[in-house]
């Protein structure tokens, strides 16, 4: 078996069981370790599959048209060609109801640069999502501080946005093939992501009604139904640090916080953001902004955010991102008329959302909305803010399933 079809073919051996399958790899051990546990918070049993490979990409033939693999090796792959699995272990025996289960693509935070795919913020939250009866990859992708694999030679030594959602769309070509092989469907396909990985979910579901984000031609090889942001930033321009950040023209101010929120956004963005001018520098920043890519056959949306203070106002934010992001993708959504439940936590802060697993916090809201999506033919009704939403009234938009 050649290298190309043996990682096309590890999602089969992960479920693989006796001779349910006709693919196989014939060294399991290559699959990663893997843990039973018995989740008493959540009482169902799971399995979990760590560090499995999904990249296909040819490195060498990427460098020509101007994306460099980048990656920390954990020992076995570089970080931005591997993903981890969860999965109810009644799953592995029943293949008719294999073939039902929804599959939820999650992409992990760490401000684009650090890989907090094990941490533990996250993992209970993937945990119980199982639980409910998804099928969870929790993949990783190339970070802004990565090392260029092999010493490679580009003129861009961070990776951007635009390297990080080629590597997505890099994981949904792998389960194009790598689904049915493991008697998984490839049309209940959900993504979502928590800070970071919010803001590349939005931007990947968003794009695939008209590709063409940056230039990027990104494939879209399978339908994503559904997007769930966990405090992603919908807009990287709009808040107070954006205001301090292109306060006096663009010129970088001496406050530690703004020099390096200033120095990543120019890496990110492949831009000279303090060379332009403010109102330059936003727009080249806002081509990433998920909430201008939202049109009204866009894909539903599960978003909760946060809010540090008791009260909104003009300049809260969960200490990183603004309410306004909130406020402005929540009212994009609903003049486009695309589906979306929302939920905005009050004295709650960023980090605080996807790891709170007390009654009627994030945890708990997300698994039974996300519960609630697929337990209704994968629809969400209308557009349906939470009540402390400080959003404007805005039209309500037509009842409708998800796009497929």
């Amino acid at each position: 078996m050649d290298k190309k079809n043996l990682l096309v073919c590890t999602l089969a051996a992960v479920l693989a069981s006796g001779t349910a399958f006709s693919l196989q790899v014939t060294d399991l051990s290559k699959l990663g370790k893997m843990s039973y546990g018995t989740e008493t918070a959540i009482g169902a049993k799971l399995r979990v599959y760590r560090d499995l490979a999904y990249s296909t990409r040819d490195d060498q033939a990427d460098e020509g048209k101007g994306y460099v693999r980048r990656g920390r090796s954990n020992g076995k792959h570089r970080s931005g060609t591997y993903y981890d699995v969860y999965a109810a272990d009644s799953l592995f025996a029943a293949s008719d109801v294999r073939a039902k289960t929804p599959v939820f693509l999650f992409l992990h935070g760490g401000s684009w640069s650090q890989a907090y795919d094990k941490d533990v913020a996250c993992i209970e939250l993937l945990r119980r999502i199982a639980a409910k009866g998804y099928f969870v990859i929790s993949m990783n992708y190339q970070l802004q501080n990565d090392p260029i694999e092999g010493g490679a030679k580009t003129k861009r030594e961070k990776a951007t946005f635009g390297d990080m959602l080629v590597d997505v769309d890099d994981m949904v070509t792998y389960l194009k093939k790598a689904l049915p092989a493991a008697g998984l469907p490839t049309d209940k396909i959900v993504i979502g992501g928590e800070s970071a990985g919010g803001h590349l979910a939005m931007c990947y579901a968003w794009d695939q009604d008209a590709p063409g984000i940056q230039g990027l031609k990104l494939r879209h090889d399978l339908r994503i139904l559904c997007v769930t942001s966990i405090v992603g930033p919908s807009d990287l321009a709009e808040g107070r640090l954006a205001d301090m950040l292109f306060s006096g023209y663009g010129k970088m101010i001496p406050i530690p916080q703004v020099q390096g929120m200033g120095k990543l956004m120019c890496w990110l963005t492949d831009a000279d953001l303090f060379d332009i001018g403010a109102e330059a520098a936003k727009a080249a920043i806002r081509k990433w902004a998920p909430a201008r890519l939202v049109k009204p056959a866009s894909c539903p949306a599960i978003l909760a955010y946060a809010c540090e203070s008791a009260t909104v106002g003009p300049n809260s934010s969960d200490m990183l991102v603004p309410v306004s992001n909130y406020t402005s993708l929540t009212n994009n959504l609903s003049a486009a008329g695309v589906p979306y439940d929302a939920k905005l936590f009050m004295r709650t802060m960023h980090w605080e959302v996807a790891t709170d697993c007390g009654k009627d916090k994030g945890v708990e809201w997300l698994v039974k909305r996300l519960e609630a999506f697929k337990n209704n033919g994968f629809c969400i009704a209308k557009p349906s803010a939470d009540k402390q939403n400080p959003t404007k009234k805005s039209p309500a938009g037509k009842s409708a399933k998800a796009q497929r």
